[in-house]
């Protein structure tokens, strides 16, 4: 345990700081024997816990068990090795082409809705760059 007192130029400030410090060692001193005497009751406690058994270790195995079941039925397709079954996979691409209607297949439908970033609505960078559409009309008005 420390002590600290702030000291100064003045003599007669510097003793009374040191006696006001002194004077609260006391105090100090029970608060501390006080915290020590709260941890070893925690220290005492937290030893009795440790040999009771885990209230919910019934629950816990149980809970176990049936992830172990869950796992074992997602990963039913896969093979020991990690690598998907070829079977499963010939199904999951003709599940893929029946689902689609023969317009190609679900990723390719998907990719297909996202808006890309060419889809943005820009102003051509150059004449050059104006599509077939915009220039036909173009000469058809001035034709006219």
């Amino acid at each position: 345990m420390t002590h600290s007192a702030e000291l100064s130029s003045d003599g007669s400030g510097c003793i009374s700081r040191m006696n006001n410090a002194l004077e609260k060692i006391p105090e100090r001193l029970a608060s501390a024997e006080a915290h020590l005497q709260d941890n070893l009751v925690q220290l005492k406690n937290a030893k009795e816990e440790i040999g009771k058994p885990f209230m919910f270790e019934a629950e816990f195995n149980e809970k176990t068990a049936r992830l172990a079941e869950l796992d074992a039925l997602l990963s039913m397709d896969d093979k020991p090795d990690g690598s998907k079954d070829k079977e499963a996979d010939r199904q999951d691409e003709q599940d893929i082409d029946i689902g689609s209607q023969g317009h190609g297949t679900d990723k390719q439908t998907h990719d297909a809705e996202k808006p890309k970033a060419t889809d943005r609505a820009a102003p051509p960078k150059s004449t050059n760059e104006t599509s077939t559409h915009e220039q036909n009309r173009k000469k058809s008005r001035d034709s006219r």
